[in-house]
């Protein structure tokens, strides 16, 4: 009976477990992929007893479970916030992209630099601009400004370079 009791609990923490990172992980590739180990670990947990051919229980215990399902939530945790990172920086690079061909400038080359924030996202630290030299008078500035008050860089965190030199 004490066998049977374990099992169940094996069945129980092992569906929890998967619940809860399937529950924190968004929608993407990654969660599908979790879905698939999350579901062969379900099965494994409800097949244990008979898989060794004589009703014992699988050597790996509750506790192996358990491991076994934090290291896969930690891994879909880390996969889902460089995905956040990659997407942010992507939309704010074509967002000041976008609003440096309004000001005027030609071929310009952005280059963000993110922080994790103590809120547990990720925002815009410092950025690197390159290729303004054919910038209209006052873009620089105007750009500037909609950086450090739509974006929250600040000028002393915008590096303005053109050939190896900074501005």
């Amino acid at each position: 009976m004490e066998s049977f009791g374990v099992w169940i609990r094996g069945i129980a923490v092992t569906a929890i477990i998967c619940g809860a990172a399937l529950a924190i992980t968004p929608k993407s590739r990654v969660k599908g992929v979790l879905k698939t180990i999350c579901g062969v670990l379900v099965v494994i947990a409800i097949l244990s007893p008979f898989i060794d051919g004589e009703g014992e229980f699988l050597s790996m215990d509750l506790a192996e479970y358990r491991a076994q399902a934090a290291f896969l939530v930690s891994g879909a945790e880390k996969e889902q916030t460089n995905l956040s990172r990659s997407i942010i920086e992507g939309q704010l690079g074509s967002y000041i992209l976008d609003k440096a061909q309004t000001l005027g400038f030609g071929n310009l080359a952005v280059s963000l630099g993110l922080k994790w924030g103590d809120e547990g996202y990720w925002y815009p630290y410092d950025i690197e601009l390159r290729g303004f030299e054919d910038a209209p008078p006052g873009a620089i500035n105007a750009l500037s400004v909609i950086i450090e008050s739509e974006l929250g860089i600040p000028s002393e965190r915008q590096y303005w370079k053109t050939g190896g030199e900074e501005q």
